[in-house]
């Protein structure tokens, strides 16, 4: 298994090494929350804030599960989404008393890009992003509905810290 190394030039676990990508997505997330948007007033820049809140979640529970590997109490799974959304929902969630929001939060995001990245027509609508399928059925995407989805997510990391921060 391959280790980061930090600046002090020692080896750094997988789930720590992850943990600091979350809490990069999240601060890469806030940032386009409250600075970005607001100095651009550009929708398309909601889509990025959707991918680092995304990336977010993603990373953290990849930190919970790594941490989760390291102390032998999960087997080796796929490196894959819905592997370890699987494996976080039927194993994690339980064992740390975690709130099911999380499940749903991370699978809302993923619907989201896919959304983007096969409808056949995006529009804005005031201050709203709406992303159309095939099918006309819509997705919209405020800055209001980021901004408690990024609250949701740094409950979510602070959560995952106090796990991947407890020993044996």
């Amino acid at each position: 298994m391959q280790h980061a190394v930090n600046r002090h030039g020692m080896r750094m676990e997988k789930y720590i090494e992850l943990r600091e990508k979350a809490l990069s997505n999240l601060k890469q997330a806030n940032h386009g929350i409250s600075f970005t948007y607001p100095l651009i007033k550009e929708n398309k820049v909601l889509l990025n804030i959707v991918n680092h809140l995304f990336l977010a979640c993603t990373n953290n529970m990849a930190s919970i599960l790594a941490y989760e590997m390291t102390y032998k109490r999960i087997d080796p799974f796929e490196d894959n989404f819905e592997s370890k959304l699987r494996i976080f929902k039927n194993s994690i969630l339980e064992r740390y008393n975690l709130d099911q929001i999380y499940v749903k939060l991370m699978r809302d995001f993923k619907e989201i890009i896919i959304a983007h990245n096969e409808s056949p027509i995006e529009f804005s609508r005031g201050n709203k992003f709406i992303i159309c399928n095939d099918n006309y059925e819509l997705k919209e995407i405020t800055i209001d509905s980021l901004k408690k989805a990024a609250d949701k997510t740094k409950v979510f990391i602070d959560e995952g810290i106090s796990i991947t921060s407890r020993g044996i």
